[in-house]
C-alpha cells in the first residue's frame, strides 16, 4: 500500500460483539503517514522501556493503552469512547500523542482545543480526520463547557452533527473522530450526570520527567513505528475479541473521582447523606445542609427545589419525593449523623 492507507492481516479472531468469526480478516487503516507497514518489524525496545518506565507494574494500564492505540488505528468508532490521559508536566501525554499523530499521520489529525468545540467553525477541520487531539483539555467559562459537552457526547456517540465552514455550505454527517484529551489534571466540565465522564477511559500518570528528559526520543520512536504498530495491532485484535475494552480499576476511581468534581450534589451525597429506603428528610433540611457544606466550599448556594430535582435525577428508583400536605420530604435519603 502507499502512505494513504495500509492493509493489515489479523489472523482469525471471534467478535465478541457478534458472534462472528473472522479468518485473515483484513483491516484498512487510512492515513497519511509516511511509515511504511512491515509484518516482520522487530519489537520496538525503546517504546517498550518508555511504557514501563511509565506505568512499571500496571500491566491494565498498558494493555488498555495498547487497546486504544489498537483502536485509533483501525479507524473503529463502535466503542463510543474517548480516552483521557492525565498528568504532570513532562509525564509522557505529549510523546503518546505524539506517537499516535505519527502512525495515523498529520493529515488524518485535527489538533482544537477543547473550547473550540463548541464555537461555530470549531468541527471544520474535523471533518475526513480520525483523532481529535486535544492537547490542553481546559475550560473557562459556563457557556464554553456547556456546547463543549454537548458537542463531546455527539462526536463519541457517533451521532450526526452540524459543520458550519467558512465561505462554503454547511454539512450534517457522523464525524469519524475519535477523541483523546491530555491534560494536566481533570478537566472542569461542570456537568450534572455522568453522561461525559462516562465516555471517558482514563489513564493517569504520575512520574513527571521534567529536568530530566530524553531529548532524542521522538526521533528513536519515529525509527520503531513499523514496531510500534504491529503492538498497536495486538491490541486491537484483543480489544475485538472481548468486545469492549477492559477498563483498569485506577480508571473506574478516577472516572468515578472526576464525577463527584464536576458534580458537588454527588460529592455532596456521597459525603453527608445516606442512601437507604428507611431513611428520608425534608427538602428544606436537605437544602440547608447542602448550602451549609457548599458555603464551606466557596460555592454559591442552590435553591431547594432545584436541589431536589437534581437529587432525583441522579437517584432515580433509590428515592421517591413525597408533597403530602405537610412538608415536602425526600424518601430513601437521609443526613448522616455528623460528630462534633
Amino acid at each position: 500500500m502507499d502512505a494513504s492507507g495500509k492493509m493489515v492481516t489479523l489472523g482469525q479472531i471471534t467478535d465478541m460483539r457478534t458472534g462472528e468469526q473472522w479468518s485473515n480478516q483484513e483491516v484498512f487503516m487510512p492515513n497519511g503517514a509516511e511509515w511504511r507497514f512491515d509484518k516482520n518489524a522487530p519489537e520496538p525496545k525503546v517504546w517498550m522501556n518508555f511504557v514501563d518506565e511509565l506505568f512499571a507494574d500496571r500491566t491494565d494500564d498498558v494493555q488498555l493503552l495498547q487497546e486504544w492505540m489498537g483502536y485509533m488505528l483501525s479507524g473503529d468508532t463502535w466503542a463510543q469512547k474517548g480516552l483521557l490521559v492525565v498528568g504532570p508536566k513532562r509525564a509522557g501525554k505529549g510523546v503518546i500523542g505524539g506517537v499516535l499523530r505519527k502512525l495515523l499521520g498529520k493529515s488524518m489529525v485535527a489538533s482544537p482545543s477543547l473550547k473550540a468545540l463548541g464555537d461555530t467553525f470549531g468541527l471544520e477541520h474535523m471533518v475526513d480526520k480520525r483523532m481529535c487531539l486535544i492537547s490542553d483539555a481546559r475550560l473557562s467559562t459556563r457557556q464554553d463547557t456547556a456546547a463543549v459537552i454537548e458537542m463531546l457526547l455527539r462526536i463519541i456517540g457517533c451521532d450526526q452533527v452540524d459543520v458550519s465552514r467558512k465561505n462554503k455550505t454547511a454539512l450534517t454527517l457522523e464525524l469519524g473522530v475519535r477523541v483523546m484529551m491530555l491534560a494536566n489534571s481533570m478537566p472542569q466540565l461542570g456537568d450534572d450526570s455522568d453522561a461525559i465522564t462516562s465516555r471517558f477511559l482514563i489513564i493517569n500518570l504520575t512520574e513527571s520527567f521534567y529536568g530530566r528528559e530524553d531529548t532524542k526520543l521522538a526521533a528513536k520512536l519515529e525509527r520503531e513505528l513499523p514496531g510500534i504498530a504491529l503492538w498497536s495491532i495486538e491490541g486491537y485484535k484483543r480489544l475485538i475479541a472481548r468486545g469492549k475494552f477492559q477498563e483498569p480499576q485506577s480508571s473506574v476511581d478516577a472516572r468515578s473521582e472526576w464525577y463527584n468534581e464536576n458534580n458537588p450534589v454527588a460529592e455532596f451525597i456521597e459525603d453527608r447523606c445516606v442512601v437507604a429506603r428507611d431513611q428520608s428528610v425534608e427538602n428544606s433540611v436537605l437544602g440547608n445542609a447542602y448550602n451549609e457544606w457548599n458555603e464551606a466550599r466557596h460555592a454559591p448556594p442552590m435553591n431547594t427545589q432545584v436541589l431536589s430535582r437534581k437529587v432525583a435525577a441522579m437517584l432515580g428508583p433509590k428515592i421517591t419525593r413525597v408533597a403530602g400536605h405537610g412538608a415536602r420530604r425526600i424518601v430513601g435519603l437521609g443526613l448522616k449523623k455528623m460528630a462534633f
